[in-house]
């Protein structure tokens, strides 16, 4: 595994639009490092932030519900999430449920 990769290879290796990770990086959600020509570098701290991006898009989190999270990242936070979360999906399988009953 390569300790950088440019935005193209980013973009391909995770499905995203190059359009997608400037936007990223306008909200700050991601911060690349420039090389030498100015060119965005991307890291592993970049790579797990896109992951952390990914898995929450699925879950319809806003982008700045995705911002807050990252920056004030923290276990508590992290437990609070996965509550709120938690109480979203059973109050949609009751939901589910009910519509199944009539």
């Amino acid at each position: 595994m390569k300790d950088y990769y440019k935005i193209s290879e980013i973009s391909k290796l995770y499905g995203i639009g190059i359009d997608s990770l400037r936007y990223y990086e306008k909200l700050g959600v991601l911060k690349p490092q420039r090389d030498v020509n100015s060119y965005r570098i991307y890291g592993l701290n970049d790579m797990y932030k896109l992951n952390i991006i990914r898995d929450l898009r699925l879950l319809d989190f806003s982008m700045q519900q995705i911002k807050e999270y990252l920056d004030y990242q923290s276990i508590d936070n992290t437990l609070e999430l996965l509550h709120e979360e938690q109480v979203l999906i059973q109050k949609q399988l009751k939901e589910l449920q009910t519509k199944e009953q009539r």
